[in-house]
């Protein structure tokens, strides 16, 4: 535990004169009558709750306590390995705790579990938990975001975890993309929360090194946007980017082999789409020649070059070939 004491410039204040309002005026010497303590640690999760199985202490963290009203400034001190902090002889007054601006970097903020400004009265022993980790915003904001930005937003997962090799695809006011997200049992429908760091995957934004946490399994069911090959091939002019998108009547054109799996572009009669069939939706290209019409072909959106996109099944469920 790191213990700060009040002090002056030139040492431990001396014990004197009573301080019972805020007059915007540090004294030269206060009675301290209280304790405030606290813990900082590193939000994993971003729920704002310290969670020990998630969450690691957050170890030389500067903390500042300051009168509310004038933001004259009490004391300043630094957690220890244990992201503790003391403050001791603290004066009757409204105050304020606040974690420093550089331990704040890179777009981190802090969330208080207790009102960050409260009232000390004579005797009070008040202890604080407060959690520092990336802003949470909605995915209409992280898609305006530039790279490089640690955030965390929340939405549908529309895809499971296994099905796009760690990449997950949300629903929520829009669409995002994750990649990069460590094995977790998510299926499509969860509501998840998701960490990562904003990045552009050709000119569309992504979240990177990803993190993904379940809120509620089944949240909501999955229904995929009804789109036209033609509309599917540019994402609606990249609104449509990272959505689970449905064709119906497409005709193949033509196939290709690539490294896990294998390339079909095909056309419902708007116009040409490439999608992309991975070997773990089980679909072989051998059951695929030109000339073959899907009745329905299911995909999430992927950005692949020069302005295009390609669709990308989540299983056979999704691109199973007619029957010949």
């Amino acid at each position: 535990m790191k213990v700060v004491r009040i002090a002056s410039a030139v040492g431990v204040l001396l014990l004197g004169t009573s301080c019972s309002e805020d007059t915007g005026v540090v004294p030269v010497s206060i009675e301290g009558t209280a304790r405030v303590t606290g813990q900082v640690y590193l939000d994993g999760n971003g729920d704002g709750l310290f969670n020990p199985a998630l969450d690691d202490p957050a170890s030389g963290a500067s903390v500042t306590l300051s009168f509310a009203a004038s933001g004259a400034v009490i004391a300043n001190g630094t957690t220890g390995p244990d992201g503790l902090f003391d403050f001791m002889t603290v004066p009757v007054a409204t105050l304020q705790l606040a974690i420093g601006s550089q331990f704040l970097a890179d777009s981190l903020v802090a969330r208080f579990e207790q009102p960050d400004t409260f009232s000390v009265s004579e005797g009070d022993s008040l202890h604080f938990v407060i959690g520092v980790g990336a802003p949470e915003r909605p995915i209409s904001e992280v898609r305006a975001l530039p790279p490089g930005e640690q955030v965390f937003t929340s939405g549908i997962a529309l895809n499971g975890w296994p099905e796009l090799d760690g990449a997950l695809h949300l629903e929520n006011g829009g669409y995002l993309r994750v990649t990069d997200v460590p094995s977790i049992d998510v299926g499509p429908g969860d509501s998840i929360r998701v960490s990562g760091r904003t990045a552009l995957l050709e000119e569309s934004v992504i979240l990177t090194n990803g993190r993904a946490f379940i809120l509620a399994e089944n949240a909501r069911p999955v229904t995929a946007q009804p789109v036209t090959t033609s509309v599917a091939g540019d994402a609606s002019g990249g609104v449509l980017d990272a959505a689970l998108v449905e064709m119906t009547q497409v005709m193949v054109l033509d196939t290709a082999s690539v490294a896990d799996g294998f390339l079909m572009v095909g056309s419902d009669g708007t116009g040409a789409v490439t999608i992309r069939v991975r070997e773990s939706t089980g679909v072989e290209l051998r059951e695929v020649a030109p000339g073959q019409v899907f009745g329905t072909i299911r995909g999430v959106l992927v950005p692949a070059s020069n302005g295009t996109w390609e669709v990308v099944p989540r299983s056979r469920d999704d691109a199973d070939p007619p029957s010949t």
